[in-house]
């Protein structure tokens, strides 16, 4: 995964900051087109299709921060992948499943 700016996502009083790319991580959005394919497969249908956007939370503020271009790309190589089912508004996330990812 490779971010290269941190900027403010969603509306609302409790804003994430978060890393971001803004080309996207394509192996990411791969993972999720898959993930929704096989829950289709086995009757699952997701709750709401959205648009993805691969990023990694930093914090919650009650603003808005201007977008930060980084001087350096933040590379990170996942090592597992946790399915969390988050119950929005309730600040509860189940973990519903975890693998751990090889070379």
């Amino acid at each position: 995964m490779t971010f290269d700016r941190a900027v403010s996502f969603g509306n609302g009083d409790n804003r994430p900051l978060v890393l971001w790319n803004e080309n996207g991580n394509a192996e990411l959005k791969a993972i999720y087109e898959e993930l929704v394919y096989s829950m289709r497969l086995t009757g699952i249908t997701p709750a709401k299709e959205k648009r993805v956007e691969p990023h990694m939370t930093l914090l919650y503020r009650g603003r808005v921060v201007p977008d930060i271009m980084l001087d350096e790309p933040v590379i990170w190589t996942p090592k597992d992948f946790v399915l969390i089912n988050s119950l929005q508004g309730q600040s509860i996330h189940e973990h519903l499943c975890y693998w751990t990812l090889h070379d």
